[in-house]
């Protein structure tokens, strides 16, 4: 009889078939719920062995592209758009990066691993020298499979959402970027850490249960100088997904079982000032974004301003043909879209849609960020993609 060792060598020496070329270019579920980080890391160890009994080898390289032209139209209405890939850095494991920020001089990616040592953490790139000077060891990272979120920056530190490894609860956990250490990290009430917003009133932090019968969503202020929790906001519905704050407003998007729903918070009496009715924004998987002090949220048909007193949209929607089930951010008075292989910008100020870029032989884009000079994509691949902009 073949004894075990022997059928193990024979399974090593077999060729399988590599299945990552197939999985690193699908598009991920559109901004789907949360995903379980060790659930996610044992998809991440099966997939290691495919690849290495396959013998694959990966070959990584910067390269530039230059932007499809785009046409001007009259009195100049159309902004032109140069855009240019001008490097792919490979930053995390395949498949394990779950958000992106760009802040404080710095570009910031969350991740988690299959190594004991280093099961989830944060990684901060410096854009001048496009390296990794820090990798910060977490209790818990953002869970989005698409869309990004959970991290925020402001009061000099950045803040990263999660849940806890050992208790299974929603945290805050609070960065110095002057040591890159984590100086604080502040239980929540619920088990998911959604989304933080930070403004002059205090950070903002949403959670909520899985599953939900266990509780309800809430959103809670702390103090930045105590770190203390000094107010919690009861909300409509158990799915949080995004927090966006403004100097006199904070505005949480939620999903209901009619769709997205919007919840506009008095940051001075800590409490609900407007609920949007159920059906006023998009029915399946929307967005809001913060666009030069204004919060912009995705309709069917487009996109509109959100009216703060009562949640919901000032009008119909503008910017008609925006490609809505896509990773979007947010700069330069407008809005970026990468919706399969092209990054297309959207004019707040004029509606105006432009394909910006063509983005063919990369994987599948997780999330963005965006600053005044560039827009960071984050791959399934693992790659940091960098697009300057002119």
């Amino acid at each position: 009889m073949t004894r075990l060792e022997d059928r193990y060598r024979a399974l090593s020496r077999a060729q399988g078939r590599d299945l990552w070329p197939d999985i690193s270019t699908r598009e991920p579920r559109a901004d789907a719920g949360t995903a379980n980080p060790r659930g996610r890391r044992a998809l991440v160890a099966v997939l290691a062995l495919v690849v290495a009994g396959a013998g694959l080898g990966l070959v990584v390289r910067a390269f530039q592209q230059q932007t499809r032209s785009t046409d001007s139209a009259s009195n100049d209405a159309r902004l032109e758009i140069d855009a240019r890939l001008v490097a792919r850095l490979p930053i995390v494991p395949r498949g394990t990066g779950t958000a992106l920020f760009a802040a404080g001089g710095s570009v910031w990616v969350t991740a988690f691993s299959i190594e004991a040592e280093l099961p989830q953490f944060v990684r901060r790139i410096d854009p001048s020298r496009e390296r990794i000077v820090a990798t910060i060891p977490l209790d818990g990272i953002p869970e989005w499979e698409r869309g990004g979120g959970g991290v925020a920056f402001g009061e000099d530190a950045l803040w990263v959402t999660g849940t806890a490894g050992l208790t299974l609860e929603g945290i805050l956990q609070r960065i110095d970027p002057a040591t890159n250490e984590v100086v604080a990290t502040i239980p929540l009430n619920g088990t998911r850490g959604a989304d933080v917003a930070v403004n002059a009133a205090g950070v903002w932090v949403a959670s909520f249960f899985d599953p939900p019968s266990e509780g309800r969503a809430e959103l809670a202020r702390i103090d930045p100088a105590t770190n203390k929790i000094v107010a919690r906001i009861p909300l409509a519905h158990d799915f949080i997904r995004r927090v966006v704050a403004l100097p006199g407003a904070v505005v949480v998007e939620e999903w209901g079982d009619l769709g997205t729903v919007l919840e506009v918070i008095d940051p001075q009496a800590d409490r609900v000032a407007a609920t949007s009715e159920s059906e006023a924004w998009q029915t399946d998987g929307g967005q809001i974004l913060l666009v030069s002090d204004q919060v912009w949220a995705t309709l069917d048909g487009g996109f509109s301003p959100v009216d703060l007193s009562t949640g919901g949209p000032t009008g119909a929607a503008i910017g008609q043909g925006v490609p809505l089930r896509c990773v979007c951010t947010s700069s330069r008075g407008g809005i970026w879209l990468v919706d399969g292989r092209e990054l297309t910008w959207f004019d707040t100020r004029t509606g105006q849609v432009t394909p910006a870029l063509a983005l063919s032989g990369l994987s599948s884009v997780v999330t963005a960020a965006a600053t005044e000079d560039s827009v960071w994509l984050l791959s399934l691949n693992g790659e940091l993609i960098r697009v300057d902009l002119e």
